[in-house]
């Protein structure tokens, strides 16, 4: 019985247009896809976050008492400070107006997401990881999983509470080919190095950087009263030193 709700759940999926499965060597192709394209993402983010850089600069030359500029600068240095010496993770004029720039960029948050979701998949070791972390073999599984609960159980448990797969780290597929993965965790915003692993310095400026600010309850706080429309992770990255 659990083998065979395990293969009625991949029927729905595929009737239900839900996220499927797949084989080991479909999930081994997506890994290699994944290698190939994150140096090129990688890239492009970066050349996305130079331009809001040269973007934030020339605003505050030639528009220094514009509504934007003096706002941007208001509400950052309201929540970090100025930076100086005694408050070195504080923000610049610059780095103000970049971070308000940042908030709703598409263009940006799009290539920060894609590349950090190729990287989780780039940097998975073996075929049988990948295939198991595939989103609709992590709902087959759970269907299995779940097959002894009572209805009361299945209704005051939710289906997170038992998959084996992290919503982060689900490899999303539609008919053969990745969509965008589920929602980054609160580390999103680390940096990979060229092997996939990721950046020892860069986690640990990220980590710091997450206390100093207030960690997720200052983010959470944020995020309640309509300041950012970042992601967690996001919103760290843009106050980290190696962002």
């Amino acid at each position: 019985m659990s083998a065979l709700l395990h293969e009625i759940q991949h029927g729905i999926q595929n009737i239900e247009g839900f996220a499927t499965g797949g084989t080991q060597n479909f999930a081994a192709g997506l890994v290699g896809e994944a290698r190939a394209q994150k140096d090129e993402l990688r890239q492009k983010r970066d050349i996305e976050w130079n331009r809001l850089n040269e973007d934030a600069a020339r605003l505050l030359r030639n528009q220094p008492d514009s509504d934007f500029v003096r706002n941007a600068i208001k509400k950052w240095r309201g929540q970090f400070g100025e930076r100086s010496d005694t408050n070195p993770l504080g923000v610049t004029d610059t780095q103000a107006i970049v971070f308000e720039l940042v908030e709703t960029d598409p263009v940006f948050l799009r290539l920060e997401k894609r590349l950090f979701n190729t990287n989780q998949i780039a940097a998975i070791d073996d075929a049988r990881t990948a295939y198991l972390r595939l989103a609709g073999e992590v709902e087959a599984r759970n269907t299995q999983a779940r097959q002894k609960m009572t209805a009361e159980e299945r209704l005051a448990t939710p289906p997170s509470a038992t998959q084996d797969v992290a919503d982060f780290q689900m490899i999303v597929t539609f008919n053969g080919k990745q969509a965008a993965s589920a929602p980054a965790p609160a580390n999103a915003g680390v940096r990979f190095s060229r092997s996939g692993s990721p950046d020892a310095e860069a986690q640990r400026q990220f980590k710091a950087t997450e206390r100093t600010y207030g960690g997720k309850a200052a983010y959470d706080r944020a995020k309640a009263a309509g300041k950012t429309k970042l992601t967690h992770g996001q919103w760290v990255q843009v106050r980290t030193p190696n962002c």
